[in-house]
């Protein structure tokens, strides 16, 4: 048995101390009015004992566990309806217990019976489907233990059946990751005695998965872990079936890489990255319409790492290839690419306009202006945001550049569009009007226009934000 060599803190001594009062008094009028005082005393015994099992003195959280189940039982007699849910999360704390001891064969008993009682519960209490998906974990893990391990895998195929039901703000994230876990390690026995591929595939969704929610977790080094499993099995898979899994390769790749951006390690995030382009270059060379937005998508990767390390060059070579890729997706479907291009041109405009050449920086600063002017014709009322926020950048280029009638011709456009836009919807538009005055009133100070400059000036301070 574990034993804790260190004295409990002081909030569980008061809790302890709290409790034991409590019960004492509770005890005295349960005896009298057991309706009415049995149950509080049942809640108090349950909550002891779990503070026990906190501070591992589990002698004393088995007996006040078992205490409060016998409690339930009698209770549940009277109001199933009401109580079997505390009697069943009774169960599962003194199995924690029994675990906690090393007493596995109790340990199970007690989980098979909170297991039986929430498969019950739940059909009036939806509330309670995340203990049953944790149940079944549990039991997941007994049978793994005793290598019966495709009644774990159904265990586990059932816990993430309920997880994957819930609604997001319901799901228990460290128990969903347990489920993930526990089904992995029952995929690593069954491929080597069933059949080796169909639980590799299993394994390599549970180490998909499993990459997922350690992102979301911001647990970048665990993600890094899984994404490499993931790629382990996924090339065992790629050598049976090429085509059938260079997709999910290539993307383990890139989960790879962003697992390394995220850990700042930016060589190791450019080698997976282009790992993961070059099995999408092989895989758009043969069908360029199917794969090209992938390949556009491991481009731009690429890109944001090389930006990352400051390899400006590298940075540009990356968004060339990636317009060029949606220069060709646009001319098959402008109606989807054309956006994409034109953001494109705007991110490389950029790039080579922080760079100060500004020669190239105007050239796709103007190929960004004539895409959303393309697309604001076709969809009038959702693209003029983005083509007054191209105009204004264009402006920018002529103005670090000393260009200042063109810039005017520029920011005036883009502040004609905030306008409208504004008189539209004032609380989402206002604050960028605001700002297309402010830049109107520096480029007519810069121009020596000081009576436009105090113009826009105004305009821009009767904006309140």
């Amino acid at each position: 048995m574990k034993k804790s060599n260190e004295a409990p803190n002081q909030d569980y001594k008061k809790a302890i101390k709290d409790y034991l009062l409590s019960i004492g008094e509770l005890e005295k009028l349960a005896k009298k009015d057991p309706e009415l005082y049995a149950p509080n005393l049942a809640l108090d015994c349950k909550c002891l004992g779990n503070v026990y099992n906190k501070i591992e003195d589990y002698e004393k959280a088995e007996s006040y566990l078992d205490v409060a189940i016998k409690l339930y039982q009698e209770l549940a007699k009277q109001d199933p309806q009401e109580y079997e849910k505390f009697l069943a999360t009774s169960y599962r704390d003194i199995a924690f217990v029994y675990g906690n001891m090393d007493d596995n064969d109790k340990a199970e008993k007690y989980h098979f019976l909170a297991n039986e009682l929430f498969e019950k519960v739940v059909k009036s209490h939806e509330d309670y489907k995340p203990y049953l998906a944790a149940s079944y974990n549990s039991i997941g893990m007994i049978y793994f233990r005793k290598k019966e391990y495709e009644k774990a895998e159904k265990c586990y195929d059932l816990a993430i059946e309920i997880w994957d039901d819930l609604a997001e703000e319901n799901v228990h994230i460290p128990e969903l990751i347990d489920t993930y876990e526990g089904m992995c390690d029952v995929c690593n026995k069954l491929m080597y005695l069933k059949n080796p591929k169909e639980y590799k595939e299993k394994l390599y969704n549970c180490y998909d998965t499993l990459y997922e929610l350690a992102e979301e977790n911001d647990e970048y080094e665990q993600a890094k872990k899984y994404a490499l499993w993931a790629i382990e099995i996924c090339k065992d898979l790629a050598e049976e079936d090429y085509e059938g899994y260079a997709v999910k390769l290539s993307l383990s790749y890139a989960q790879l890489g962003h697992s390394y951006m995220n850990i700042k390690n930016y060589d190791k995030a450019k080698e997976s990255y282009f790992s993961s382009a070059e099995i999408m270059q092989k895989l758009a060379e043969a069908d360029f319409e199917f794969y090209g937005e992938r390949l556009a998508i491991c481009y731009d990767n690429l890109a944001v790492a090389y930006d990352a390390c400051h390899e400006i060059e590298q940075q540009g070579k990356y968004l060339l290839l990636e317009i060029n890729v949606y220069e060709n997706l646009a001319l098959l479907n402008p109606d989807k690419y054309k956006l994409d291009l034109a953001h494109n041109y705007n991110n490389i405009g950029y790039m080579y306009a922080v760079e100060e050449d500004y020669e190239k920086a105007e050239k796709y600063a103007l190929l960004a202006v004539e895409e959303y002017e393309y697309l604001v014709e076709k969809h009038p009322n959702e693209y003029e945001p983005n083509l007054a926020v191209a105009f204004g950048n264009l402006a920018t280029v002529y103005y670090n550049n000393d260009e200042y009638k063109s810039a005017e011709e520029y920011y005036l456009l883009s502040t004609e569009i905030w306008k409208y836009l504004a008189s539209e919807n004032w609380e989402k538009h206002a604050e960028s009007l605001k700002d297309s005055y402010e830049s109107l009133n520096t480029l007519y100070i810069e121009m020596g226009d000081l009576e436009k400059a105090k113009y826009y000036k105004g305009l821009a301070d009767e904006i309140k934000i």
